[in-house]
């Protein structure tokens, strides 16, 4: 906790560790009287953010060991040459219905939102953190309209290539980002494409940059989606600082669930939650 004069502007935090996310609130006190605390405001949790992309200039896609990716789209309509970069961000999902396809209903820590990319030979296998499924190199028969990209429990090799920078309005960033073609070597090298956003992506020719034809990616650890998976049961204070109040309860975008409750006993969802300045499990 720091305190600082009433007409202080700005206040220095030190001994912070480089990577470590932080949430900050503020509130008033004076003359035995304090105001109701500010919104919270991270630092290092770009993560949870929508929208967000890989950093300009980055030519060679390099995924790295623990981490996790969503991979989104910027166009603003499908299957058109006067689509621009300007859309929401689309987050590729694999649907119910087995067809690959996007969504823009962002959750930070959905895992159908989240990808495993690791290299193969020739290039990378890309496999749905949430599913497990993998997207098919050809176009199939989903059951609804023409053949269209689905959903497979068996890897392909497929590869990402940067076509150059570009600046999406709704990224939630100001600056240009990385794109990349997601290419299919053994259907002719060709790329996906959306024809419609939803369900309705295609392999089509595989050397255009268009909007609607590239990607970009943001990256999340593993252990901050699901620490089971790397071993974690409860992780004394060393990637999240709160001052709260003993026994407060927060999910991991810093808003307080309860003022006070026994985790593993309580009617919270299942997921991860901070209390007393540890990462607590609720099964």
């Amino acid at each position: 906790m720091k305190r600082v004069s009433g007409k202080s502007t700005s206040a220095y935090i030190f001994n912070l560790t480089e990577g470590q996310i932080c949430f900050f609130r503020l509130k008033s006190v004076g003359e035995g009287e304090e105001s109701p605390y500010s919104a919270v405001v991270g630092v290092n949790n770009d993560f949870m953010n929508e929208g967000g992309g890989t950093k300009a200039n980055t030519t060679t896609f390099t995924p790295k060991a623990g981490m996790l990716y969503r991979i989104i789209n910027y166009a603003t309509i499908p299957f058109n040459s006067g689509t621009t970069i300007n859309g929401a961000p689309k987050y590729l999902v694999c649907n119910a219905d087995g067809s690959l396809g996007t969504t823009e209903n962002f959750t930070w820590d959905d895992q159908n939102l989240l990808w495993t990319i690791t290299e193969a030979e020739g290039g990378f296998h890309i496999r749905n953190y949430g599913t497990q499924l993998y997207f098919t190199p050809n176009n199939v028969s989903t059951g609804a309209g023409d053949d269209r990209i689905g959903t497979t429990d068996t890897p392909s090799v497929f590869t990402i290539n940067y076509t150059g920078n570009q600046t999406p309005s709704q990224s939630g960033l100001s600056v240009a980002l990385s794109m990349y073609r997601i290419n299919s070597p053994s259907n002719g090298d060709q790329q996906i494409r959306a024809r419609h956003f939803e369900n309705d992506w295609i392999w089509g020719s595989g050397t255009f940059d268009r909007s609607d034809m590239v990607f970009t990616f943001v990256e999340i650890e593993e252990a901050k989606i699901n620490p089971e998976a790397v071993g974690v049961r409860e992780i004394h204070n060393a990637q999240f600082i709160m001052h709260n109040e003993a026994g407060a309860v927060y999910d991991l975008s810093g808003r307080i669930i309860n003022s006070q409750c026994i985790i593993h006993n309580s009617q919270l969802p299942k997921g991860v939650y901070i209390q007393n300045g540890k990462l607590r499990i609720k099964k």
